[in-house]
């Protein structure tokens, strides 16, 4: 979880100095804010079905296969990336780890 907060502080710089836009836009609109909107709904949906099933580790492996695939493929993102791609390609990794979440903090309680 330490490498995907990391990552995601220095997303914004990334975009501010290749983009050449503001502080504010490479901050918020940047690509923070699509992998920021996927984690919590991916969180709850993930929590709600291991709670229902008590089965947790299927999340975690797909969670893991989601955030490496999603943080892959951000390595085709561009200076000149259009908006709508950049979008779709973030989703990926916030899907990931948003499933990583609760999947990783149930293991400790059901090993």
């Amino acid at each position: 979880m330490q490498g995907f907060l990391t990552h995601q502080s220095w997303r914004s710089l990334v975009s501010d100095s290749q983009d050449a836009c503001s502080p504010l836009n490479a901050h918020i609109l940047s690509n923070r804010l699509p992998e920021t909107l996927t984690v919590a709904p991916a969180s709850v949906i993930v929590g709600v079905v291991v709670t229902m099933t008590g089965r947790y580790r299927w999340s975690v492996w797909v969670g893991w296969v989601f955030t490496v695939v999603g943080m892959g493929i951000l390595t085709l993102q561009d200076t000149d990336t259009p908006t709508v791609e950049w979008v779709f390609l973030n989703l990926v990794a916030g899907l990931g780890t948003g499933m990583l979440f609760p999947g990783m903090y149930v293991d400790p309680l059901y090993a």
